[in-house]
């Protein structure tokens, strides 16, 4: 298992309330590969070390919210978002 390649998410936030969202834009982390032949290993997001952009959600705007009793969706739901 290969976890010597760090990458960079680079996010995008949309909607009214970027001035006021103080959410950072980027996130590190370490791509996880298990085969020597594994097709990411000649991706252009690991050759530049940068994957994005990809939409940063707020949890309010997310499926599985109640706004009435401010449930919010558990990790696992927050994991199968598909934006719209």
């Amino acid at each position: 298992m290969d976890m010597s390649t760090n990458v960079t998410l680079v996010l995008s936030k949309e909607g009214s309330r970027q001035g006021s969202d103080k959410r950072p834009l980027t996130q590190n982390c370490v791509a996880v590969y298990a085969a020597k032949n594994c097709g990411w290993q000649d991706s252009k997001a690991l050759q530049s070390s940068l994957l994005g952009l990809l939409p940063l959600l707020k949890v309010s705007e997310m499926q599985g919210y109640d706004p009435e009793s401010g449930s919010r969706p558990g990790a696992a739901a927050r994991l199968e978002q598909i934006p719209v």
